[in-house]
């Protein structure tokens, strides 16, 4: 599991679920606990069960903001 801030009151949290799938969950307004899931694992490859996910978050250029997520593909 791994999780970043992306913006004030907006976390990102990644994990592998029970279906060995990876998710992330993004808590849109800590204040009224409003969330949404996305299963990552329908646009990206498998990740390999029980090993670790890793994200940091940025601030670039006028403002882009980036999230890289890292983790080890079950063909690796």
């Amino acid at each position: 599991m791994a999780g970043v801030q992306v913006k004030d009151n907006q976390f990102c949290v990644y994990y592998q679920g029970k279906d060995y799938k990876l998710y992330k969950i993004q808590l849109n307004n800590a204040d009224k606990t409003q969330y949404s899931l996305l299963k990552l694992s329908d646009f990206t490859p498998t990740a390999r069960i029980n090993t670790p996910i890793g994200a940091f978050a940025w601030n670039g250029l006028r403002g882009v903001r980036g999230i890289h997520v890292y983790y080890i593909t079950d063909k690796s």
